[in-house]
């Protein structure tokens, strides 16, 4: 017969069992380099007589994974919509707001996420490079939006307090007390304290576990007794613990914005969800010329890629018109006549009369315009063209050096390879210009790792970055002298690196013996 005493033992083994057995799982991030991750994202606020809508498709490519942390590639796009509570349609402008951010349709003020960004995680999903950004809450920082912060020791609760920048977009008229409707953007940068607190729950199956976040964000300034901006949520995260990414989020939070006589209150809901088979492939279709992370394992099949229209060649009547468009007094028509050429044919006995044409636009007051101008001379341009283009790297609009440095790819002129570098050291357009070095492959290896020997580290970590994709033996002695004094956030780079030159080099090796 049992005792008392080991009845009792017996009962509190078997609670300590059950309880260990409902206990969940810790989540931690197990991406697969060179994987790209797909996930429908879509935030909606519900204005006082609207509903804005931020709605797309963004992609997370692993490009660097292992023991200390993670590099994720974002790239894709959200796009902005409006739909009236009571059924009438929008008109096709005017300007409306998503959260604290204002939008218009035009590509002037729309769609602010396509730029690809790499950032670096530690293992544990906390941020430990962004480029030269911060993360800002209620400006959607879609680099980071589907990594959250993990609990260092594996605890079911944790939280984090953390100060940070709400920015906050008002309208002003262009012409105050004037008759004009014009009205411009004005950005307000207000320090804040942004308190997140997590918790673990099971999941509804074996390999899920679900996350609870709660978010409170308040601003310092204060109207009153109340703040400025004050930001309060709540919602859940499916966490799929086997492939140890995220697969789902719902969370809805409310955003508070105090004036002088006004309090006003902003429902949200932020959700995402991983994308997997067709979807996925669907999705994809778009970046598989561009990702030069794809792989065969991720990459949909090139006949869903559509054939791109062939460039043909202008007629005399039609190279006439346009090169007298060129010189319209009527912005958009100059514009539309820089656009037609570069989409053309290039017709090698015209190119010196379509370059003269071209030379004022590159000076113009309208940025479109500049941009058009640069693109063309990215198809049509001579050694003359590369010289104008590296002197624009410096224009005052980020569209306008974008379109230079897909120019300066294009056309694969040497002569182009130092300034990029040098314009890289100025922590400027990291992404556009890097991707433009890229384009030159081994050529530009020299001038890229100069770039080791600067004290910025994020050019020291564009240029280990680089150099993991273009390098050669050449670079390995500068890329490991570096690894032995490199700031923490830069010797995973340089890890990367070293090891991707020497898979690249050891097959030559085994070859000459």
């Amino acid at each position: 017969m049992k005792s008392r005493f080991q009845v009792l033992l017996v009962a509190a083994l078997l609670a300590a069992f059950s309880l260990f057995a409902d206990e969940p799982a810790s989540p931690l991030y197990s991406f697969k380099q060179g994987e790209s991750y797909v996930y429908q994202i879509r935030i909606e606020t519900q204005e006082a007589s609207y509903t804005g809508v931020l709605n797309g498709i963004m992609t997370y490519t692993a490009r660097t994974v292992n023991p200390h942390g993670f590099t994720l590639r974002t790239s894709g796009s959200l796009h902005p919509s409006r739909k009236m509570k009571d059924g009438r349609a929008f008109p096709p402008f005017g300007v409306y707001r998503v959260g604290l951010q204002y939008f218009d349709n035009s590509p002037a003020m729309g769609f602010p996420f396509r730029q690809p960004r790499d950032v670096v995680f530690d293992i544990k999903g906390s941020i430990i490079q962004q480029g030269d950004a911060a993360p800002q809450p209620m400006q959607f920082d879609l680099t980071s939006f589907i990594i959250e912060p993990l609990s260092a020791k594996g605890d079911a609760k944790w939280e984090f307090t953390n100060p940070t920048v709400v920015v906050h977009e008002e309208l002003e008229p262009v012409e105050p007390g004037g008759i004009s409707r014009l009205v411009r953007i004005k950005k307000n940068n207000l320090v804040a304290t942004e308190k997140i607190s997590y918790s673990l729950m099971p999941g509804t199956n074996a390999a899920t576990v679900i996350i609870k976040k709660q978010l409170e964000v308040k601003t310092r300034q204060m109207v009153g007794d109340s703040p400025r901006i004050q930001i309060t949520g709540e919602g859940e995260i499916v966490f799929d613990t086997k492939l140890g990414v995220p697969r789902s989020m719902e969370f809805k939070q409310t955003l508070t914005e105090a004036e002088e006589n006004l309090t006003r209150k902003t429902p949200m809901t932020l959700t995402y969800k991983l994308l997997e088979g067709k979807e996925r492939e669907a999705a994809l279709v778009p970046l598989a010329s561009t990702n030069r992370l794809a792989t065969s394992t991720n990459r949909p099949p090139a006949k869903l890629t559509p054939p791109k229209a062939e460039a043909k060649p202008l007629t005399d009547i039609e190279r006439t018109q346009i090169l007298a468009d060129l010189k319209s007094a009527r912005t958009f028509t100059k514009r539309s006549a820089a656009n037609r050429l570069a989409e053309a044919a290039v017709t090698t006995k015209h190119c010196d009369e379509v370059l003269k044409a071209l030379a004022p636009l590159l000076a113009d007051a309208d940025l479109f315009t500049r941009a058009a101008a640069v693109k063309t001379l990215g198809t049509w341009g001579n050694r003359d063209s590369v010289t104008a283009l590296i002197k624009m790297m410096d224009d005052r609009e980020f569209s306008v050096r974008w379109a230079v440095f897909d120019a300066l790819a294009a056309l694969q002129d040497q002569r182009a390879i130092e300034p990029l570098a040098k314009f890289l050291a100025t922590g400027k357009d990291n992404h556009r210009a890097t991707q433009s070095l890229r384009s030159f492959g081994p050529a530009a290896e020299e001038s890229v790792t100069k770039l080791l020997a600067e004290t910025n580290v994020s050019t020291q970590r564009e240029a280990a970055q680089l150099l993991q994709d273009i390098g050669t033996k050449k670079s390995l002695r500068d890329l490991e002298k570096l690894l032995l004094t490199a700031d923490p956030s830069v010797k995973f780079a340089l890890e990367n690196a070293i090891k991707a030159i020497q898979e690249r080099e050891s097959p030559a090796k085994d070859a000459k013996k």
